[in-house]
């Protein structure tokens, strides 16, 4: 419910709200700023695009008001692919990219199609892009003869902003319009989020700002049948925002719910490092952008898909009781603080969870303090984390990030601490080179996975990236653009070990098509896997070079492609050969079909079975998936989604770590085995108000790892077997009301 909104500065001349109806026909769009000077960045040209395209900006009592004038005439094929909130847009679509304190940190994108689908999405470490934030706002859509017209309108409390109480903001924005017919996207800058600088590049802008704040309670309640062991369970829930201003927005949650609505994607990680998921509840993905805090090497200092996941004492996934959050800025500093209580703490089983985040922007400058404290009491573990990062964004043109992190880890008797010290610049010059040099050293006792996410320790990297993009070719060529991008890497830990370091070429072009082709030529040296044994010594690797190419079409009618084949070294240097066709079969605007396959095959598959016992398999593996979207009518969307995911790993030759890590042969006894994993989900959703939603979802499936004298044989009985797993077989039904 809307509380309250009072406009704080008399430049507001508007004699009634604009209405959201796509059709930019109010005055008051006449005192909105304009932006018609588009260019393409996609391919990376900075040409005038096929057909212009025009963006108004305006700051109103309701929000910040966003139009796009799109010309397309009738003869250019128009596509208007409905897809469900968040799934990626295909075809022809504008986007609003918008840094609400123009400083660089986090940006919000605001993506509405031709059809009237929408997706948004933060977007933080410049170009870090994750669709799993949810703002409220408003878009329509309207279609004429040679244009159409989109309005868009922001509440000034959608999300956290300093300086809230101010009679103007200066935000920072890129708008870009894709044209669907050849897939080039045209921008009001010369930016693109292919770049290692985006955000912070962001043209500023001053537009008028009021008052807003806003509280909304969105209970759930969900029942879920289990239709295997015939029991049902009920649970019911509760979010909580409130957010006066800008200035001080908070979040609170009891019993948050993430059962069956959303699925992950099936893994099979038989690595050292596990596998990240990103988290979809809307409680943590609320203003979360400012709690993001990523490592090199693809870490998180907060990754709170740790938060009720996999209990302390192995029985099943903790529950959440409840969260708190609250996000804020005062006397020019920006502050958080998060903090989590699973189920059960006060009996010592489950864990308690606390982060605080504080930044200080000065100018081109702002300086950053994170610190993280988990409390595990079955373990007798507690985990702490501080850190401090700089970001110096000297000119359009150079740009430095930093970050200190230091762990310390109390468990019963013993306490191990070490830190992460980590340098990165960006050099953009004017012209078509662009440069990234990056420093980092991961201490070996670093441990910030307690609510972190930290791919692994004991590293020292240099990595130095020179990208050069190539438009200059003529009108009568079949080339549009070129991106040459060559990356090196040098890898040791600490003991003073030489992991294989790597040096890629990756040629990207852009076709006038719109096809896009890329060649990845990856070389490998050799060197050594410390990470393999799971700590019972390092394993000599010998070079693994790479070769790849990726082909991605448009939409052509009534279907996309996408394709890449690819040879690598693997195992002990012997070649894996694997590839991926995808096609999606557009067969209305409103029901499209994905399907996809995977296969990978090779006789030279590394695994550790034991201590320092390793084996070599011969390995066949698929991954096969099907996505079903239909829209039927407005608000209602039915989805199903199959993925089997089979590994025949036969012929197993035991290895032993000798010495200085050469791999030799060994006696011990190894198994082959075979591995099926099946999926199923069928969901329907009717979104009968703002934030309020029916779910249906029928969801089974299961993992089997076989490696019995009697076991399957060969990738179709696997798929065969995966097909009847029913470790779960489950009907939830799930409503949540906004009020």
């Amino acid at each position: 419910m809307l509380l309250a909104m009072a406009a704080l500065t008399p430049a507001w001349s508007g004699h009634a709200q604009i209405v959201i109806d796509g059709l930019v026909d109010e005055p008051e769009w006449q005192q909105a700023q304009v932006f018609n000077e588009f260019v393409v960045t996609q391919p990376f040209t900075r040409a005038r695009p096929d057909y212009p395209c025009e963006a108004r900006l305006l700051g109103t009592p309701a929000g910040i008001a966003v139009a796009f004038v799109v010309t397309q005439p009738r003869d250019v094929p128009r596509q208007r692919a409905r897809t469900p909130r968040d799934a990626d847009i295909p075809g022809d679509r504008v986007n609003l990219f918008i840094d609400l304190n123009a400083d660089g940190a986090t940006a919000y994108n605001f993506t509405v199609g031709l059809s009237g689908a929408v997706q948004d999405a933060t977007l933080t470490n410049e170009n870090q892009y994750s669709p799993d934030w949810d703002g409220e706002w408003q878009h329509a859509v309207h279609e004429d003869e040679d244009r159409w017209t989109v309005e868009l309108l922001i509440p000034w409390s959608t999300a956290a902003m300093h300086d809230s109480k101010s009679e103007t903001r200066t935000v920072a924005v890129i708008f870009d319009r894709v044209l669907g017919a050849n897939s080039q996207r045209s921008a009001s800058a010369a930016e693109s989020f292919m770049h290692a600088r985006f955000v912070s590049n962001f043209p500023p802008v001053q537009i008028a700002q009021f008052a807003q704040s806003e509280f909304q309670l969105v209970p759930y309640l969900s029942v879920l049948n289990d239709l295997r062991g015939g029991d049902a369970e009920a649970k019911t829930g509760l979010d909580l925002f409130w957010k006066p201003s800008g200035d001080f927005q908070l979040a609170a949650t009891l019993h948050p719910d993430f059962g069956q609505v959303e699925s992950d994607e099936l893994v099979v990680n038989f690595d050292a490092i596990e596998t990240f998921f990103s988290d979809k509840r809307p409680f943590f993905t609320e203003n979360q952008g400012f709690f993001d805090l990523p490592t090199p090497n693809g870490g998180q200092l907060i990754y709170t898909r740790r938060i009720g996941a996999a209990r302390d004492d192995g029985d099943g996934v903790a529950s959440v009781d409840a969260a708190v959050k609250v996000i804020g800025s005062a006397h020019g500093f920006n502050y958080g603080a998060l903090s989590a209580l699973e189920s059960d703490y006060s009996d010592d089983l489950g864990r308690a969870f606390y982060a605080q985040r504080l930044t200080y922007p000065n100018g081109p400058i702002t300086l950053g303090y994170v610190g993280t404290y988990v409390d595990r009491p079955l373990l007798d573990r507690h985990a702490s984390v501080n850190g401090i990062d700089l970001n110096w964004r000297r000119d359009a043109y150079l740009a430095i990030k930093s970050q200190l992190v230091q762990s310390d880890v109390r468990q019963a008797s013993q306490s191990t601490r070490d830190g992460l010290q980590w340098l990165r610049v960006d050099l953009t010059p004017p012209g078509p080179w662009r440069h990234q040099v990056e420093l980092s050293h991961f201490g070996k006792e670093l441990d910030f996975n307690d609510l972190g996410f930290l791919p692994r320790a004991d590293l020292n990297r240099l990595r130095v990236d020179n990208a050069y993009t190539d438009s200059d070719f003529s009108t009568g060529s079949p080339w549009q653009s070129v991106l040459w991008l060559l990356k090196t890497q040098i890898d040791y830990n600490d003991s003073g070990e030489r992991l294989p370091a790597e040096l890629a070429l990756n040629v990207g072009a852009t076709l006038r098509s719109g096809n896009d082709l890329t060649l990845y030529l990856i070389g490998r040296s050799a060197g050594v896997n410390d990470l393999i044994s799971r700590g019972h010594g390092s394993v000599q690797i010998p070079a693994r070079p790479r070769a790849q190419i990726v082909w991605t079409t448009p939409r052509r009618g009534d279907w996309s492609f996408f394709a890449t084949a690819a040879v690598s070294g693997e195992g002990l240097g012997k070649p894996v050969f694997f590839g991926v066709l995808q096609s999606t079969w557009f067969a209305s605007d409103r029901f499209t079909l994905n399907a996809s396959i995977n296969p990978r095959t090779s006789n030279d598959w590394l695994l550790w079975r034991h201590d320092d016992v390793l084996a070599l398999y011969d390995h066949d593996q698929l991954l096969l998936a099907l996505n079903l979207d239909w829209l039927p009518a407005e608000r209602h969307e039915l989805r199903a989604k199959l993925q089997w995911y089979v590994i025949d790993a036969s012929n197993p030759r035991a290895l032993q770590i000798g010495a200085d890590g050469e791999l030799v042969p060994s006696d011990a006894e190894v198994a082959p085995f075979g591995v099926a994993n099946f999926g199923l989900q069928l969901r329907y959703r009717w979104s009968f108000g703002r934030e309020s939603d029916f779910y249906a979802v029928y969801s089974r499936g299961g993992f089997e790892f076989d490696d019995s004298s009697e076991r399957s044989t060969g990738v179709s009985s696997l798929l065969a077997d995966a097909t009847q797993l029913l470790d779960s077989d489950q009907f939830l039904i799930k409503i949540n009301y906004r009020f």
